[in-house]
């Protein structure tokens, strides 16, 4: 799958995207999302500042449409200093990296569709959903260890509340790029999923049952921040940056413009792991000469590549010195919790990130005159709400020798 980093700052290209809509022709069911105050000269500059050309931006009334299926609300709130943000990665708004939203993506199917005689209702519209996000939150999962690698996950709930994904129809019959015809979801907006998905009835109803999965399971993509992943095969298509250890094409990916696949690929479910991991991952040690001839451990891991507030992280270290084979000197160095706020490196490595312990004496070796070390370590994420992400299963324990 082409996950990318856009090249301007538009999203991770086979998954980053945008924000909410409202699709052409589209009835409001009992209970729409709050108006505001329309402000479609902001919202259209904004999505040009993405990276997103003028010619891939469509007027569709109450919303845009950007890349064929991606959803701007005219109404839809814009950050605070406007598309600069954060200038090093503008996708960031277009990421959940909030980190309750994040855990749980809240689904909200509106009764109307559930209802059998109901002018709205869909025919198996719960188990459609179920089946769409039950493949999105099977990604990364271990049956062995009974883990997840990737930490966003969806949920149906019953309650219309803020934040939620709300599912509804409309009779709109377009034509279009990707499932645009067929349905349209939002991309996230200032750090939660993003908050509409509709299915435009008509030409959906017609899909075959696995299709129609398969498009709400594209769409469902585009909620969690997925843009499409083969936009180089196109020449009206948004630019991005390689995603580390994704294929340049990737034919299985569900969220390429003219998907074949009807499940997430390999490279869906890494790209959705470099977004959203679990924990932190491909940890990697090494150890720092200091001035006055300390030492102090540095620790390499990668995290989410939405920004965050930190970790939080504890140690434990055992500093041996034997000399002729006793024991001369023992002294051991450990933390509670302790948070820590590091900055990630320049891309494409936004989402490495370095610990370091505090900083330890050490002595020369010789042939009688040894030193030797034990360092047992845990971290875990903090992200930008202040949620807490979980430690690692285990503890990560190391041995050495100081020469």
């Amino acid at each position: 799958m082409q996950k990318c980093l856009p090249a301007t700052s538009w999203l991770l290209t086979g998954l980053l995207a945008v924000s909410l809509l409202l699709a052409n022709g589209c009835q409001p069911v009992s209970d729409p999302l709050a108006p505001q105050v329309n402000s479609s000269g902001a919202v259209r500059a904004y999505i040009r500042s993405l990276g997103c050309p003028d010619s891939l931006i469509e007027d569709k009334g109450d919303h845009f449409i950007a890349d064929g299926d991606m959803l701007f609300n005219k109404n839809m709130p814009l950050p605070a200093n406007g598309a600069q943000q954060e200038q090093a990665y503008e996708s960031l708004n277009q990421l959940i990296y909030n980190g309750k939203a994040q855990e749980r993506v809240w689904v909200y199917i509106h009764p109307e569709l559930i209802a059998p005689g109901n002018k709205q209702y869909i025919p198996g519209i719960v188990d459609l959903v179920t089946k769409a996000t039950t493949q999105w939150n099977n990604a990364g999962y271990n049956p062995v260890t009974k883990s997840n690698l990737v930490r966003t996950k969806f949920y149906i709930t019953k309650n219309n509340m803020p934040g939620v994904v709300h599912i509804v129809r409309d009779e709109a019959v377009t034509t279009g790029m990707s499932y645009g015809p067929y349905a349209t979801g939002s991309p996230p907006s200032l750090g939660h999923p993003g908050e509409l998905l509709i299915i435009h009835y008509p030409k959906f109803k017609m899909l075959l049952h696995k299709n129609q999965i398969a498009a709400l399971t594209h769409e469902f993509g585009h909620c969690l921040g997925l843009v499409h992943t083969d936009w180089k095969k196109w020449t009206r298509e948004i630019p991005g940056l390689q995603i580390p250890g994704s294929p340049a094409v990737d034919n299985a990916s569900i969220m390429n413009r003219t998907p074949t696949a009807t499940a997430p690929s390999a490279a869906d479910i890494n790209t959705l792991r470099t977004l959203y991991p679990a924990t932190v991952y491909n940890i990697k040690l090494s150890v720092v000469n200091k001035p006055n001839s300390q030492k102090a451990f540095s620790i390499s891991l990668n995290g989410p590549v939405h920004h965050i507030k930190g970790f939080l992280f504890r140690y434990y270290i055992n500093h041996k010195v034997i000399s002729n084979g006793t024991l001369a000197y023992n002294p051991t160095y450990g933390t509670g919790e302790q948070g820590y706020s590091y900055a990630p490196k320049p891309a494409p490595a936004a989402n490495q990130y370095t610990l370091e312990t505090r900083q330890i004496q050490t002595y020369g070796s010789d042939i009688t005159y040894k030193q030797t070390w034990y360092l047992q370590f845990n971290v875990r994420i903090r992200y930008a709400d202040g949620t807490l992400g979980p430690w690692l299963a285990q503890d990560q324990k190391f041995t050495g020798e100081f020469k």
